[in-house]
């Protein structure tokens, strides 16, 4: 055997070699990733709720809280009548000389540019124009105000204090009632804020249920096939 073939033989071996080692090493399988969990249920929140009816002295003979209101009737508008449909309405009781109703003044000023559109305030006083006119202009009073001299509303109610308050909500229901400044149930923004959340909801409840209502009205009956 010649060297020739040998040295040959031998670089074919030493190629073969290097080839072996050069091949990479198996890749590890990747860790399998634990399947996904489905989300907890979310808890739905809780549906707003009108005020609790506290016991307390309401200054009136008539508890109308959780009953329909009183139409509201006045004999004269001395700002531009509000428009009150489908509005929450806080409906004040008051008189020019009564200091609590004057104190509540900056009150249902402050109450009536929070919430906007969501409410509408309303001063209702048993005093003449001569009386009230004078005091909207001295306290630059912005809100809804006029006069009913027979105290039309008011007896309904059975006022028998004033300042007297009745939250009204959208339906026509009383979600409030009495004396503002009560250390038992004082009318505050949460109050306020509290039936106006729960007014939207019900209204929401209202309107999903005649569109329901629409829904399956409009649906067609399949037609009778004729006998032949």
């Amino acid at each position: 055997m010649s060297h020739s073939f040998l040295r040959a033989g031998a670089a074919a071996l030493l190629v073969a070699a290097g080839l072996a080692f050069a091949q990479p090493a198996p890749k590890e399988a990747a860790p399998k990733q634990p399947a996904a969990k489905d989300p907890a249920p979310t808890t739905p929140a809780p549906a707003a709720a009108w005020p609790e009816a506290k016991k307390k002295k309401l200054f009136a003979k008539n508890d109308l809280r959780g009953k329909p209101a009183p139409k509201l009737a006045v004999e004269k508008w001395l700002s531009a009548e509000p428009k009150t449909e489908g509005k929450v309405l806080l409906v004040d009781f008051w008189a020019t000389w009564c200091g609590p109703c004057r104190a509540l003044t900056p009150e249902l000023e402050r109450f009536s540019k929070t919430f906007g559109n969501d409410l509408v305030v309303i001063g209702i006083s048993d005093e003449p124009e001569s009386k009230v006119r004078p005091y909207m202009d001295e306290k630059k009073v912005s809100y809804s105000m006029a006069i009913d001299t027979k105290g039309a509303m008011k007896k309904e109610v059975g006022v028998e204090g004033i300042p007297h308050v009745l939250l009204i909500s959208s339906d026509g229901v009383v979600r409030w009632q009495g004396f503002p400044g009560d250390t038992t149930d004082p009318l505050n923004e949460a109050v306020i804020r509290s039936v106006i959340e729960a007014d939207k909801a019900a209204k929401a409840e209202r309107e999903k249920a005649e569109q329901d209502a629409k829904d399956r009205s409009g649906k067609k009956k399949p037609a009778e096939k004729k006998n032949r």
